[in-house]
C-alpha cells in the first residue's frame, strides 16, 4: 500500500497539468491555494471547472471491481 505522501505527490503530478490548462484558458497567470489568500474575486474562481475536468480526465479513483486505485 502506498503512503499518503506518495499518493498526494502522484495526484499532484497528474492534476497540475490540468489546472495549468484551465488557468491558461481563462487568461490566468498564477494559481493560489485559497487558504493563503486574504482577498479574492470569486468571478475568477476555477474550483468547479477544475473538479469537473479532473473527474472527467482522471476519474474517481475507483476501478471496476470497486477498489480504490493504488
Amino acid at each position: 500500500m502506498k503512503s499518503l505522501k506518495k499518493e498526494e505527490a502522484e495526484f499532484l503530478r497528474l492534476f497540475i497539468p490540468i489546472l495549468f490548462q484551465i488557468v491558461s484558458e481563462q487568461g490566468g497567470m498564477i494559481l493560489f491555494d485559497q487558504r493563503n489568500v486574504v482577498l479574492f474575486d470569486s468571478s475568477i474562481d476555477i474550483t468547479q471547472d477544475a473538479i469537473e475536468t479532473i473527474d472527467r480526465v482522471l476519474g474517481d479513483g475507483i476501478v471496476s471491481d470497486g477498489k480504490m486505485i493504488e
